[in-house]
């Protein structure tokens, strides 16, 4: 990977005055909640093909599985893995809750997709 270099205001007190309002609205809910990873599993001799999506942040996050879209482009079988994790997760805060996922952004990794969630409030 080939290194960049650092704009010139990283390391000054006005540039971390800036990361911690960041931080502090990102703490606050006005940001991402988490990301999502997603990647491909081929086939075996029990299963077919499949995309699985899970929370980012190590074993024991929530993940789904979904059977492989074949109608959809490469990033359309990724996002329907996501939104089935959202939605999932969505399920078990209940339909009155008023705090719902919803995914915000996507970016391509080495092994699949990386989605950003944030809360949306109804």
């Amino acid at each position: 990977m080939a290194r960049i270099k650092l704009p010139a205001a990283v390391g000054s007190a006005a540039y971390e005055d800036r990361a911690a309002e960041l931080a502090a609205e990102l703490d606050g809910g006005a940001g991402v909640l988490c990301g999502i990873l997603t990647r491909y599993l081929g086939p075996t001799n029990n299963r077919g093909s499949r995309i699985v999506a899970e929370l980012s942040g190590g074993a024991g996050r929530p993940s789904v599985a979904v059977g492989y879209p074949y109608a959809l482009n490469e990033l359309g079988r990724h996002t329907l893995a996501a939104m089935a994790l959202v939605d999932a997760l969505n399920e078990l805060d209940g339909p009155d809750s008023l705090d719902h996922m919803r995914i915000k952004g996507a970016c391509a990794t080495a092994e699949g997709y990386a989605f950003t969630i944030g809360r949306i409030t109804r």
